[in-house]
């Protein structure tokens, strides 16, 4: 008998503590949806940090976690197929959307110092202190990250293609089904899908051809003007 109380007992303080817990992050990921205060400004701020303009995926994130410990009284597992399709998913838009940012920000000024995670670091903190010219911060330091490695590896117009393949691993990763499979399935709409993407991505490679063109067409004239100052 006493053995029985005292695992009703750790049981029922088992699952008081995920409740609370639970109940605490709802708070918390309510005061963060509607940005109460010190609080709900900050973890904003923490957020844009980590996902920049999609920040609000991380405070839906703990919106439903919490919830999920209240009501299942457990840890989920966060390394399932789909929630991993979905990480997936989220990394290539915050990549996506830091191209068109750097994209942006050139149209401002030519960058000093060519490091994406600097300059993202530095933007973030310009809004921070409400110095910046633009609010927009792309895909934040996830999306710097993978801005970073991605334009070392396939340049600026190669990361928008290398972006769109992972949407599409994504989709598949999530739903579990052949991407071929569901084209057939989706007949008309899904072969003038294929059409607008690939004229959309034959418009994209045609612009970042022009920009190496532009780009080699640059040196080329330092170069000439080096050689014209020697003499």
């Amino acid at each position: 008998m006493a053995r029985k109380r005292r695992k009703k007992q750790e049981k029922w303080k088992t699952q008081l503590t995920y409740e609370l817990v639970g109940l605490f992050l709802l708070i918390v990921a309510l005061v963060t949806f509607a940005r109460l205060g010190i609080v709900g400004e900050g973890l904003v701020y923490l957020f844009r940090f980590f996902l920049g303009d999609f920040h609000i995926i991380l405070t839906i994130g703990l919106f439903i976690f919490a919830l999920y410990l209240m009501v299942k009284r457990q840890i989920p597992f966060l390394w399932t197929r789909r929630l991993c399709g979905f990480y997936l998913l989220v990394f290539s838009i915050a990549l996506w959307s830091h191209v068109y940012l750097f994209r942006e920000l050139a149209q401002y000024a030519e960058f000093v110092d060519h490091s994406v995670i600097r300059n993202t670091w530095h933007l973030y903190w310009l809004q921070l202190r409400g110095d910046a010219a633009i609010t927009e911060i792309g895909g934040g330091m996830i999306g710097a990250l993978g801005f970073a490695l991605s334009h070392f590896l396939f340049s600026s117009g190669g990361t928008i293609i290398f972006a769109i393949g992972l949407i599409l691993t994504s989709i598949v990763i999530i739903t579990g089904k052949s991407f071929m499979d569901v084209l057939k399935k989706g007949g008309d709409s899904s072969a003038s899908f294929m059409n607008r993407l690939g004229a959309w991505l034959k418009s994209q490679w045609e612009e970042m051809v022009s920009a190496v063109k532009k780009t080699k067409m640059g040196k080329e004239r330092e170069a000439a003007g080096t050689r014209t100052n020697c003499y």
